[in-house]
């Protein structure tokens, strides 16, 4: 009998396993302007009520915080939004020589894409419209085409 309580409890402690432990990714994220434009972000941070305001002359970049999660990288959960937790946003204007804005935000509504705003799919807060650079790093590329495709602001743009 007690050689069969022995093997009992030695079958039991080798049999447990113990919890994989969770293991941390540094991730981060950064915006290049390669337009040939002079572009300002203005940063609306999640504490502050006064935005930060980055000047990007063609081909600078702007590298938010690093952050560090568990979980899929950000290009395997393209609708998330780990981009604004770097970039420490609510909320991003792209203003185009004080001429043009293209606004990032999030949205009440979800239309399939997650809950950003328009245009979804150059929405600086959204995970999906960042290329990975590797290391765990991801780049969003303001472009000539999206100065092109921006309204012009009536009047001042802020």
């Amino acid at each position: 009998m007690r050689n069969l309580i022995k093997l009992f409890i030695g079958l039991f402690v080798f049999s447990c396993q113990p919890f994989p432990e969770t293991s941390m990714t540094k991730k981060i994220f950064s915006v290049k302007n390669v337009s040939p434009e002079n572009v300002k972000l203005v940063i609306f941070l999640f504490a502050d009520e006064e935005p930060e305001l980055i000047n990007l002359m063609p081909l600078e970049v702007f590298v938010g915080d690093v952050i560090e999660t568990t979980g899929p990288l950000p290009n395997e959960i393209p609708n998330e939004s780990t981009a604004a937790s770097s970039l420490n946003a609510s909320e991003i204007i792209i203003l185009f020589n004080e001429e043009k804005m293209l606004t990032s935000s999030f949205s009440e509504e979800d239309v399939g894409f997650g809950f950003f705003s328009e245009p979804i799919l150059r929405n600086l807060l959204r995970n999906g419209n960042y290329v990975s650079i590797g290391n765990n790093e991801f780049q969003f590329e303001i472009t000539q085409e999206d100065f092109e495709n921006t309204i012009p602001c009536e009047g001042p743009c802020l």
